[in-house]
């Protein structure tokens, strides 16, 4: 099994965040989405062993009306 290289997503205020607490402390639905639609955000769980999450992202194309509702939920965030 190769190894997996862990990076940081770079979240609210700047923050460098490696963990899944980190990323639902400094959750920001902007720049989230905009990783979702470049699959950096789908690496990083992956390579983060958050493989739960990952697949409930899977089911999402990001065309849906409530999109935002769905990706937070799956995620574990407030998008409020």
């Amino acid at each position: 099994m190769a190894k997996k290289i862990k990076f940081p997503l770079e979240m609210a205020q700047g923050k460098l965040v490696r963990g899944l607490e980190g990323f639902r402390t400094y959750f920001d639905l902007e720049r989230a989405v905009a990783y979702f639609c470049n699959g950096k955000l789908q690496k990083w769980l992956e390579n983060t062993y958050n493989d739960d999450i990952l697949m409930g992202l899977e089911t999402l194309t990001g065309q849906e009306g409530d999109f935002v509702e769905r990706f937070t939920d799956i995620l574990g965030v407030d998008h409020t």
